[in-house]
């Protein structure tokens, strides 16, 4: 889309065009979620606050684990904090209660974060070829 229309498009008529619509989606969602398990979270709080520490704990560390090895590496905080956000998010969803097995990673596919860092390393010229060079 950016090669045809252009950056300045994109930031410019897409972005405010299209952001209402992301936030308005997402409240939906929520909406929706919670109007189908609302009684099941309210007959069981705390259940759900059972679950809600340990998940928040697990989340904060993982963001904190990401942001500090990210800043080992020496990105900056516009880097760093992403990569950091995207590896506990990803971990975070990767946490859900159906016991049903994930397929594996195929070959070319990988985490999200590592994708970011990659990313990150790529736009500053230290990719792959540099860093496997040493």
């Amino acid at each position: 889309m950016i090669r045809v229309k252009g950056e300045e498009w994109f930031k410019e008529k897409f972005l405010p065009f299209l952001t209402p619509i992301t936030i308005m989606a997402l409240l939906v969602t929520l909406i929706l979620l919670f109007s189908f398990k609302g009684e099941v979270i309210l007959s069981n709080p705390l259940t759900i606050l059972w679950i809600a520490i340990p998940l928040f704990i697990q989340t904060n560390l993982i963001f904190w684990l990401g942001y500090g090895l990210s800043k080992l590496l020496r990105l900056k905080y516009q880097d760093a904090a992403p990569s950091a956000m995207i590896g506990a998010s990803n971990h975070f969803e990767g946490n859900h209660s159906d016991p049903s097995p994930q397929p594996s990673p195929q070959k070319g596919e990988g985490v999200e974060m590592v994708s970011a860092t990659s990313l990150s390393l790529e736009t500053r010229g230290w990719g792959s070829e540099r860093l496997l060079s040493k």
